[in-house]
């Protein structure tokens, strides 16, 4: 495997966040690292800086900058100079039709307008610019990807880039779930709590999780167990997050399997993509995926799991979607029998005395329990977000200022405070017309790929990826009727790279056969404009070619 200056510079980040949330090396490390990134962006490739951060989503972790402000995320910065810089590099060609602002951009930029607006009426307008800087800091990705991505061979570097996220997410998981095992659960919470969540997250957050948070499931007569979380501040991010990289995983596996029943002689974009990758591994990563979301103990996560389910059901029922669906109903009987595989390993962790229980399905059944506490107190703070609805229809309680709808003080919306349902929140906070411009951006990207799954005349590939994206994406719509973790950074940052690699591509992407290129056609982009084409010693981290 060649070394490039990519594949140094990710593995000085896993390195140094590794070190450093293990307290061997103080959180300066970061700072360093950080302003080494800065350097490689501005002196390297658009593309490889883009690969770098999309790469890196998991290991983004807060910035020392002083002792009373250690918040600030190192992604805000990167993802900044590389914007930056790609305006300049395209500054004489900055115009819609060659950034690709689609109808479903501009209504990002009329919400984030709009939220801007209600500082009108917000109690604290700090918190509301506070709020569009941080979706808009975050936006930043979708845009560079929507304009990277058909460059030559950046499909292929992408889909690589994304998969080292969605492992690197789930080999941390798995590393905490495995040292439990070997050491106490109050230890492993004041390990985490002290370095781990320090590192990512900076003081704030580990003062707070040492004394609440959701890392443990509780039982009445049973000790409690761990609730997978990897590097997020709670185990829902962490499901939302594995959720956003199944779309990966299923498209990658369901199109080899599909090329191959096909009969194809093309080598279909999946296997373009990670060519290297055996399709059993594709497999087992759903499969390590699957067990990683029950292993998180989020009941609404499993509860919304009925959406891709009822999908998949719905589906099947049209006949001329049949052939699709005998392959993607292995994937959802996979999913409902690691269940029980969960259950099991929950009470392995717990030693002999709950080797007869089966912890995940008593949990399961809390679901339906309205006098849970848990369950209560979501139900109240439905009720009272409704109420603020109500008596806010227009410009809600103002953007970022959510804690008012409780009467609570604005700093807890650090410590979770929220509505437990991402409409509701949107409403409360932005009003009737900021939830209109989001959830017709959601219906937008659940019909693109309705309608490019029933194109028959785009690629088989591009069909996998539209069902793949559909039916992952309904349940993290469903998801949000219990959560709001999808405004969580590292989620955020997933979700928006992966909507605007699968729109770019619907839009486009080949309309002819197996294999054809997806590279941009050569007029989008002037000659006078710069092309980061791959060129033998570029590094390139994610692309077969390059190791």
């Amino acid at each position: 495997m060649k070394l490039t200056p990519l594949k140094i510079i990710f593995a000085a980040e896993v390195v140094a966040v590794v070190l450093t949330a293990t307290n061997v090396l103080p959180r300066e490390m970061i700072l360093l690292w950080t302003g080494l990134a800065v350097f490689y962006l501005l002196f390297s490739p658009l593309e490889d800086g883009l690969i770098l951060i999309i790469a890196s989503i998991p290991f983004f972790a807060a910035l020392p900058l002083s002792e009373n402000f250690d918040t600030l995320a190192n992604w805000r910065i990167l993802l900044g100079v590389l914007f930056l810089k790609f305006l300049w590099v395209r500054r004489h060609h900055l115009i819609p039709e060659k950034l690709r602002l689609g109808r479903i951009e501009i209504l990002w930029f009329l919400f984030f307008a709009f939220s801007l607006v209600t500082i009108v009426v917000a109690k604290h307008p700090v918190a509301t610019i506070k709020y569009v800087l941080f979706f808009g800091n975050a936006f930043l990705l979708w845009l560079l990807v929507k304009n990277l991505v058909l460059d030559q061979g950046m499909v292929s570097r992408i889909f690589r880039a994304l998969g080292i996220a969605a492992v690197g997410s789930l080999a941390v998981g798995f590393l905490q779930y495995t040292a439990i095992f070997f050491t106490p659960l109050a230890n492993f919470w004041a390990f985490w709590a002290n370095w781990v969540s320090r590192a990512f997250y900076g003081n704030d957050l580990a003062t707070l999780v040492r004394h609440s948070n959701t890392w443990f499931s509780f039982y009445p007569d049973a000790p409690p167990t761990l609730r997978m979380f990897s590097v997020f501040p709670d185990s829902h991010s962490f499901a939302l997050f594995t959720i956003l990289g199944l779309i990966l995983f299923t498209f990658l596996f369901l199109g080899r399997i599909t090329a191959r029943q096909a009969g194809s002689a093309e080598q279909p974009l999946a296997s373009r993509a990670e060519s290297n990758i055996p399709t059993w591994l594709t497999w087992a990563a759903i499969a390590i995926s699957f067990l990683a979301i029950w292993l998180a103990g989020s009941r609404g996560v499993w509860l919304s799991s009925l959406a891709p389910i009822g999908l998949g059901i719905f589906l099947a029922a049209k006949k001329s979607f049949r052939p699709f669906l005998k392959f993607l109903a292995a994937p959802l009987l996979l999913f409902l029998l690691l269940f029980p595989f969960s259950s099991f390993i929950l009470n392995f962790s717990q030693g002999r005395e709950a080797a007869r229980r089966n912890l995940a399905f008593e949990r399961a059944l809390t679901i339906s329990d309205l006098e849970e506490i848990s369950n209560k107190s979501r139900l109240q703070i439905w009720s009272t977000s409704i109420t603020s609805i109500a008596a806010h229809p227009l410009f809600g309680v103002g953007a970022g200022n959510f804690p008012v709808v409780l009467e609570q003080e604005i700093f807890e919306a650090k410590r979770g405070s929220s509505a437990h349902n991402f409409y509701l929140n949107v409403a409360a906070e932005t009003g009737l017309i900021g939830l209109g411009l989001v959830v017709l951006i959601f219906l937008l990207l659940l019909l693109e790929s309705w309608r490019l799954f029933r194109d028959q005349t785009r690629p088989l590939e591009l069909r996998i990826l539209a069902l793949s994206f559909g039916l992952y994406f309904s349940w993290i719509l469903a998801y949000n009727l219990f959560d709001v973790v999808l405004a969580n950074d590292k989620v955020l940052l997933l979700f928006f790279t992966l909507s605007a690699l699968f729109l770019t591509l619907a839009r486009y992407g080949p309309t002819a056969r197996y294999g054809e290129s997806l590279s941009l056609e050569r007029e989008e982009i002037p000659r006078s404009v710069p092309r980061f084409a791959p060129q033998p010693n570029v590094s390139r981290l994610g692309d077969p070619g390059g190791g």
